[in-house]
């Protein structure tokens, strides 16, 4: 499991990863707690009502109803796991013990890479979709092991899609194997952008928003940060990108992501990292460089 170009710490990363059986028994256990989740979801579909976590920033009932469910299933199988969750321990499921060590619910950034495994968890992105009866929003679970995520779903309740993946076993929709569109030209794209409940229109995050709209073909803000990067994998989006997001949005997405044959970076150019909570995601290397060639003159290097 060694590919050109990998230094010597990534190689004993890649070596010590765990094998193809064991990934896959993690992830038939992460796409049933998300299926678990997704039915809890559709129960209270309609029948909301949410609080403010931060300024526009919902959280539903379902929010804490679907994390306990996948929490249950998780723990049934894998106690000693660590688990990194959105809603935090304040749910009443995860103990201060199970929170992992130096992550904060302010940020929801775990301080190192993981020792064994560790689970990210979002019962429900897209809460203010989910509130409004706006038909886009997902469950989304990742695992990461040594710092590298190794295995991910994101399940769609309304449409029962699960998008799927384990590393080096490729990304799938089911039992149909997902590739990225192979868009390399920006003006042919079709772009979705994840961007806070409340935007500074001076940030260069905003500014690289506005400077995206009038350059590819056309351009979404989905609300909902997982669906962006799985319908990337698909081939239904050509882009997609988050400077303000958590791990838990990301982790499955941008597994999905590299093994549908696309790129996921970070700000800078550098290697995608749960810590910083930014990705950008396309569907090919040559359509990557030209997102940063926007952003970097926007400070965003």
């Amino acid at each position: 499991m060694v590919t050109v170009g990998q230094n010597e710490e990534e190689t004993f990363v890649m070596n010590k990863l765990p094998g193809a059986e064991e990934l896959r028994s993690i992830l038939d256990v992460a796409i049933e707690a998300a299926r678990s989740a997704g039915e809890v979801l559709r129960t209270h579909l309609g029948r909301v009502t949410a609080r403010e976590k931060a300024p526009a920033d919902l959280v539903t009932e379902a929010d804490w109803a679907a994390q306990e469910v996948i929490v249950e299933v998780i723990r049934r199988h894998y106690p000693a796991h660590q688990l990194v969750t959105e809603e935090g321990p304040s749910c009443g499921v995860c103990s201060t013990e199970q929170k992992v060590e130096g992550n904060t619910q302010e940020t929801g950034h775990p301080s190192g890479p993981a020792v064994g495994y560790r689970w990210h968890i979002d019962p429900l992105d897209g809460t203010t979709n989910f509130f409004h009866g706006f038909p886009l929003f997902a469950t989304c679970i990742g695992v990461e092991f040594a710092g590298k995520v190794v295995a991910g779903c994101i399940y769609n309740p309304l449409t029962d899609q699960v998008f799927h993946a384990t590393r080096g076993g490729g990304a799938w929709l089911g039992d149909r194997r997902l590739q990225t569109s192979g868009c390399r030209r920006f003006e042919d794209a079709l772009v979705a952008v994840a961007l806070p409940a409340r935007v500074d229109f001076n940030s260069a995050e905003f500014r690289l928003f506005l400077s995206a709209i009038n350059r590819c073909q056309s351009i979404r803000r989905t609300g909902c940060t997982s669906l962006n990067l799985a319908f990337t994998a698909a081939g239904w989006l050509d882009a997609a990108w988050g400077l303000s997001c958590h791990s838990w949005d990301l982790a499955a997405g941008m597994l999905l992501v590299e093994e549908a044959g696309g790129a996921v970076g970070d700000v800078g150019r550098r290697a995608f990292s749960l810590a910083s909570g930014r990705i950008f995601a396309a569907a090919t290397p040559e359509l990557l460089e030209v997102i940063y060639s926007l952003a970097e003159p926007l400070g965003l290097a």
